[in-house]
C-alpha cells in the first residue's frame, strides 16, 4: 500500500487495536496464556480455533472483532502479538470482499474494506470452509446493515409483556385511532354526513367490542406509569413549567358526528410536548397525576393540524369554528348531556363558547370542538395551540459539547438520553412527565466508543462514528449524554478496571458478539447460543441491568421497573438514586464512588444549534 489516507488510516486502526490487546493482555496474563497453550495443542478440533499462515506468517489465529478481522501471532514462549488488522467495513460504509478460494491448498484470498489483498492459509478443508462461510455470512449481514438509513426506533427488542413503554404509546394512539370526531365536508361544514366507519354509531362513543379490550390496554399502561411514580423511578413535578406543560385546563368536548345527537363530556387539556393530551376530569380544579392515569386519555398531534378557529355556538346559529366561515344549524336543546356531566355549563344557556382544532384522519377532514366559559379563554387556548413552539433545551448555549469532543470525552458507563420526535415519543413523554423517551449507554472497545441500546432491530451495539455516519441521530429532536463519574479521596478518579470488566462482559453477553480482544474473544466462540437465551430488554431496562450487573446498582427494584425518565436529571429522587449507587459499590469494598452529573450535555452531531423543527414541543 501506497502512502495516502488508506494507509494512515490502516495503520491507526492497527496501533489502536495493538495498544487495546497489550492492555488487555498485561491485566489478564495467566487467561491468556491458558487460551493460547489450548490453542497450541494439536487437540484442538474446533476449525474456528485453528492455527493459520497469515502472508508467510506461521502460528497465527483469526478473531471476527465486530466490523475488524484481527491477526494475532503467537510467538513461543513470548508475548502474543497483534499483527495486523483487516478492516471488514469503513466509516464510508465500504464493505470487504470478495472471500475467494485461491487453488492452493486451504487458501483464501480475502480483501479488505480498504481494498487490501490477504492470503490466509488453513491446516484443513474444515476449517478454510468455516471462515469462508463465516465471512460471507459477515459480508450479507454489513451489506442488509447498510441497506437502510434508519434503524427501528421502537423501543423494545421484542414485543415483550414486561416492556411498559411500547405498551403506553400503543394503547393511546389506539384508543385515539377509534376516538370520535366531528366530520367536516368538502365546503368545510362541521357535523353533516354520516358517521365516519369506525365508529358506527351517531351519539359521540367509541364502538365498544374490540374498544373493550383497548381499555383494558389504557388502564394497564396507565397503571404502570402510577407505580412508577409511586416508587420515585418517574419524575413528579409540582408546577406545570417544571413538568413541561405548555398549557393547561378544564373544557367540555363537544363529541359525536350527528349534530342532532351530539354530547357533552367534561375533560382535563393539556398542551405538552406538542402533543394536545385530553382526560375525563368533571372538576375545575387539575388533577393529581395518578388521577390522571385514571382518565382515558386520548390526544391531538399538534404537527398534524391543519387550522384551529375559535367560534360562539348559538340556539339559532352556527356551530363555533366551521372552516371557511360557514355556518351550521344547532340547537343546544339538542345537545345531550353525558351521564357523568353534571357540572359543565348550566342547563337552557342561550349560547355557549368554544373552539375547534381541524385535521386529516385516515384521509378524512375531521375536527374536534371544545366549549370554554367565554370567547376570551377560546381565544387564549388557540393562542396556545398555535404558539407552541419548536423544542429546544433551555441549556441550549450552554451545556453542548460538539461531536468530536464528545467522542474525546465520554466513557464507559455514561447514560445517553434521546428525545424522538414520532407521536409515540411524545405521548410517552407527556404522560410520564419525562423529557426523554429512549435512553442508551456509552461502551469503549478496544477500537473507540460504542452506542449500547435496546431498539426494534434488538440490542445494538453500533460505534457512533457509523451512528453519525447513518444520520441516525435524525429522528430525535436531541440528544444528550450524562457522564458517570467516579470520585475517591484525591478527587476525580477513573472507573475501577473491576467495573470496566463487568460491562465489557455484560455487553458481550447480551450482545452476542465481542468487541475487544479478551481471552474467550480469542476462542471465537460461538454467540448463537447467547442470542436465542436472551429474553429481550426495553431501552432503560437494559441500562439499569448493565449498571446491576456491574455492581454500580443494588437488584432493587428490578430493572424492568426504569423508565427513560428515571435517567433524567430533575428526577425528584435523584440524590437519592446517586446515593443507592455509591452504597451499592461502598458494599462491595471499593472506596472510588460513582455518580451520574446532573448536566445533561447535548450532542451537537453537525456543529449547529438551533433545532430545524418547526414545531416540536415546550419541554426546554
Amino acid at each position: 500500500m501506497g502512502n495516502d489516507i488508506s494507509t494512515q488510516s490502516h495503520t491507526l486502526t492497527v496501533d489502536t487495536i495493538a495498544h487495546g490487546f497489550a492492555t488487555q493482555y498485561e491485566q489478564h496474563r495467566t487467561e491468556f496464556d491458558q487460551v493460547v497453550a489450548q490453542i497450541s495443542a494439536t487437540t484442538i478440533e474446533d476449525p474456528a480455533k485453528t492455527l493459520v499462515t497469515f502472508q508467510q506468517n506461521h502460528n497465527c489465529i483469526l478473531v471476527l472483532l465486530n466490523e475488524y478481522l484481527i491477526v494475532i501471532k503467537l510467538n513461543h514462549a513470548k508475548v502474543p502479538s497483534l499483527l495486523d488488522v483487516i478492516e471488514l467495513e469503513t466509516p464510508d460504509e465500504m464493505i470487504f470482499g470478495p472471500v475467494q478460494r485461491t487453488g492452493n491448498d486451504f487458501q483464501l484470498k480475502i480483501t479488505s474494506a480498504l481494498n487490501t489483498s490477504y492470503l490466509v492459509k488453513f491446516l484443513n478443508i474444515e476449517a478454510m470452509k468455516h471462515w469462508e462461510a463465516t465471512l460471507n455470512e459477515t459480508i450479507t449481514t454489513l451489506k442488509q446493515d447498510n441497506a437502510t438509513d434508519e434503524r427501528s426506533r421502537t423501543t423494545s427488542t421484542e414485543a415483550s409483556a414486561h416492556d411498559p413503554l411500547e405498551a403506553i404509546g400503543n394503547a393511546v394512539v389506539a384508543v385515539s385511532n377509534q376516538d370520535v370526531h366531528w366530520n367536516v365536508d368538502d365546503q368545510g361544514v362541521i357535523g353533516h354526513g354520516q358517521p365516519t366507519e369506525e365508529s358506527g354509531n351517531t351519539k359521540g362513543e367509541t364502538k365498544r367490542g374490540s374498544s373493550d379490550s383497548l381499555d383494558t390496554d389504557i388502564q394497564k399502561s396507565m397503571a404502570s406509569v402510577q407505580e412508577a411514580l409511586s416508587n420515585g423511578m418517574l419524575p413528579l413535578h409540582q408546577d406545570h413549567a417544571a413538568g413541561g406543560i405548555f398549557h393547561s385546563g378544564p373544557l367540555t368536548e363537544l363529541r359525536g358526528h350527528a349534530l342532532r345527537s351530539a354530547t357533552k363530556h367534561p375533560k382535563w387539556v393539556e398542551i405538552i410536548d406538542d402533543v394536545f393530551i385530553y382526560y375525563d376530569w368533571d372538576h375545575d380544579k387539575a388533577p393529581e397525576h395518578h388521577e390522571k392515569c385514571k382518565g382515558s386519555p386520548k390526544f391531538i398531534d399538534l404537527e398534524l393540524i391543519e387550522s384551529v378557529h375559535v367560534g360562539v355556538l348559538k340556539n339559532d346559529e352556527s356551530i363555533f369554528g366551521a372552516c371557511c366561515g360557514t355556518r351550521v344549524g344547532l340547537d343546544d336543546a339538542n345537545i345531550q348531556r353525558h351521564s357523568n356531566d353534571t357540572n359543565v355549563g348550566e342547563e337552557g344557556a342561550t349560547s355557549m363558547f368554544g373552539f375547534s382544532v381541524f385535521w386529516k384522519k385516515k384521509g378524512k377532514n375531521v375536527a374536534a370542538s371544545f366549549l370554554t366559559k367565554s370567547t376570551q379563554e377560546a381565544e387564549k387556548w388557540v393562542t396556545m395551540i398555535n404558539d407552541c413552539k419548536p423544542c429546544n433545551p433551555s441549556n441550549m448555549e450552554k451545556d453542548v459539547e460538539q461531536f468530536d469532543a464528545f467522542m474525546n470525552n465520554c466513557n464507559n458507563g455514561d447514560v445517553l438520553l434521546f428525545r424522538g420526535k414520532k407521536i409515540n415519543n411524545k405521548l410517552l413523554r407527556g404522560i410520564t412527565r419525562s423529557k426523554y423517551d429512549h435512553v442508551g449507554m456509552v461502551v469503549r472497545g478496544t477500537a473507540g466508543a460504542y452506542l449500547l441500546d435496546a431498539t426494534g432491530d434488538g440490542i445494538c451495539l453500533h460505534s457512533f462514528e457509523k451512528f453519525k455516519k447513518k444520520g441516525w441521530y435524525k429522528p430525535y429532536q436531541y440528544v444528550c449524554r450524562r457522564a458517570l463519574k467516579w470520585t475517591n479521596n484525591a478527587g476525580a478518579a477513573e472507573m475501577p478496571k473491576i467495573y470496566v470488566q463487568r460491562l465489557h462482559t455484560f455487553v458481550e453477553k447480551t450482545v452476542g458478539m465481542p468487541y475487544r480482544l479478551t481471552p474467550s474473544s480469542l476462542m471465537n466462540k460461538s454467540s448463537t447460543a447467547k442470542l436465542k437465551q436472551n429474553r429481550g430488554y426495553f431501552c432503560s431496562e437494559l441500562v439499569a441491568a448493565a449498571y446491576q450487573h456491574m455492581g454500580v446498582l443494588g437488584p432493587n427494584p428490578e430493572a424492568q421497573k426504569y423508565w427513560p425518565g428515571t435517567f433524567q436529571s430533575t428526577l425528584a429522587k435523584w440524590d437519592h438514586f446517586n446515593l443507592k449507587m455509591k452504597e451499592c459499590v461502598t458494599l462491595n469494598g471499593n472506596n472510588c464512588l460513582p455518580h451520574l452529573d446532573r448536566v445533561e450535555r447535548r450532542i451537537l452531531w453537525e456543529g449547529g444549534v438551533r433545532s430545524k423543527s418547526s414545531r416540536g414541543g415546550c419541554f426546554g
